[in-house]
């Protein structure tokens, strides 16, 4: 893992992209701008999230709902700086390991769209990595989410862009940007596991959005981003949970899908 370096592959391109931003650039566009995020909205997401943890029905049951709690308070256990840092050191990291996809499947990167997510408290910032991928020219998307279990759109959104407050007041791209299938997609969640699993929130919309780009065989791989705490031994897995092609943290890059595209375990 890439450690006290100044100006990383990464930062470097975060940087740039959110130089002369007024407010603050892509972190204060992706946190504040214009649908002002404040505490009352927070608390009143994850107290949705936090009801669909807790349903016997959501994701198989007590199970996983008593892992969704243990992993949620070992997220949220991790130190500010400590979690700025590993935001860092996986914008450092993805660019590379995105760019070595695309370039197996003969594409650049402005043919390569990435669906990143809105970081929701806990959650590793994605911010910095959105920055260093817009600065590389991948269209970057956001996540606008319909029903509940029903596959999400996403729209274009680049750092400096307006946002507007969607589903359960989550911020997304405002109504006329520009709808897009991504070619990779990177997934937030409560935890992973060696076989690619995810545990998410339950809300299933990730499971079905992994099955519907799936089906039409457009997208190169998805991916998850994740501190390296959040790592579990196995997770119980149901025929409608969507596995990962690879796990990103701030100390390594997991690969399972080898054999399809040329990289492997490794230390970031």
């Amino acid at each position: 893992m890439a450690k006290n370096r100044s100006a990383s592959f990464g930062t470097r391109f975060f940087l740039r992209a959110t130089a002369g931003n007024a407010g603050g650039g892509a972190v204060a566009s992706l946190r504040a701008s214009p649908c002002r995020l404040k505490k009352r909205n927070w608390r009143l997401r994850e107290d949705w999230f936090s009801k669909l943890s807790r349903s016997p029905q959501a994701e198989g049951g007590d199970d996983k709902a008593r892992l969704r709690e243990r992993f949620k308070a070992l997220r949220a256990s991790v130190p500010a700086e400590t979690a700025r840092a590993a935001a860092l050191a996986v914008a450092d990291s993805a660019p590379r390991l995105l760019t070595r996809l695309i370039e197996d499947a003969g594409l650049a990167p402005t043919q390569a769209p990435v669906a990143l997510y809105f970081s929701l408290p806990g959650e590793l910032d994605c911010a910095p990595l959105l920055g260093a991928l817009a600065g590389l020219g991948f269209p970057t998307l956001l996540p606008c989410a319909g029903a509940k279990a029903t596959p999400l759109a996403f729209r274009l959104w680049r750092p400096g862009d307006a946002l507007v407050a969607g589903r359960y007041g989550l911020s997304e791209p405002a109504r006329d940007a520009r709808e897009m299938a991504p070619k990779i997609l990177l997934a937030p969640l409560l935890a992973f596991d060696e076989r690619g699993g995810r545990l998410g929130f339950g809300g299933g919309y990730y499971d079905a959005t992994l099955a519907a780009l799936r089906a039409e065989k457009t997208l190169l791989a998805a991916g998850g981003l994740a501190f390296a705490r959040q790592r579990a031994s196995a997770l119980p897995m149901e025929k409608h949970d969507a596995p990962l092609d690879f796990v990103i943290t701030e100390q390594e890059t997991l690969n399972f899908m080898e054999g399809r595209c040329g990289f492997s375990s490794s230390a970031t």
